[in-house]
Parts: C-alpha cells; structure tokens; sequence
C-alpha cells in the first residue's frame, strides 16, 4: 500500500477558523505520524560509480554490486551539488 504523507503543519494552514474547519484540524492532529524518512536513490548518490559501462554502488559495504538509477539502500547519500563560480 503506498502512503500519501503530507506535513500535517502545511495543511493545517489550509483551514480556516469557522467550526467545521477547526474540528477538521484537530481530526488532523489526531492521525498518527508515519515514521518516514527521504531516501537518496542510486542515480543521486555520491557512492555511485561506474564500472565496465555499468552503474555499480560503490560504497565500502555495497561490493560494487550493479545498481538501477532508481534503486535505494541505507547507505546512500546525497551527491553535493556542484556550483560554478563564474
């Protein structure tokens, strides 16, 4: 099942204050939060590499196995983005 997660805080500001917008907002507050986190997929990670036109996870833990741009691990990390000084 695929969860639609949304920051509770942005949608609160969404409502108004008239009664029925108010019982809305704390129905929201009610719902539990998902114990999520954003994932860094192999095409963005800094431990991809290349190995015999093969796109290989390079990370010490991730024995240069062969990866797909939209795989994850646990490992990953973000590339740092690369800025131009002109």
């Amino acid at each position: 099942m695929e969860a639609n997660l949304i920051d509770r805080d942005v949608a609160e500001d969404y409502f108004g204050c008239s009664d029925w917008e108010i019982l809305a907002k704390e129905t929201l507050r009610e719902v539990p939060l998902v114990d999520a986190v954003p994932v860094v997929r192999c095409i963005n990670c800094k431990y991809k590499g290349v190995l015999w036109r093969e796109t290989i996870c390079d990370h010490p833990n991730g024995m240069l196995h062969k990866v797909k741009p939209d795989d994850f691990c646990s490992y990953g990390k973000r590339k740092e983005a690369k800025h131009e000084v002109n």
